[in-house]
């Protein structure tokens, strides 16, 4: 999944509009610079899906300087997404 062993996995999976919290959660991504810059290093968040708001959503990422931390994956098939959850150390 592109995750090194030392990495932190933090998961959002869904359609990518507003009230889902997408822009919340990356408002929380960027947040944890301030709590723990080692952490926050480490911490890679994936975002499973698409929507409206996609493009918006990635524009935030890089506004908030954690568009290198931050994954959009896109759809992914059904068999696929178990995968995912079994990595990730935090599901949002």
């Amino acid at each position: 999944l592109g995750v090194r062993e030392d990495e932190r996995l933090v998961l959002f999976s869904g359609r990518l509009q507003r009230s889902k919290g997408i822009d919340t959660l990356l408002h929380a991504m960027a947040g944890l610079r301030l709590l723990d810059p080692a952490l926050a290093a480490r911490t890679v968040l994936a975002v499973l899906g698409r929507g409206r708001q996609g493009r918006l959503m990635r524009a935030l990422a890089t506004r908030l300087g954690i568009a290198d931390r931050v994954r959009f994956v896109g759809a992914v098939p059904f068999a696929e997404v178990p995968r995912y959850y079994a990595a990730a150390d935090l599901f949002v």
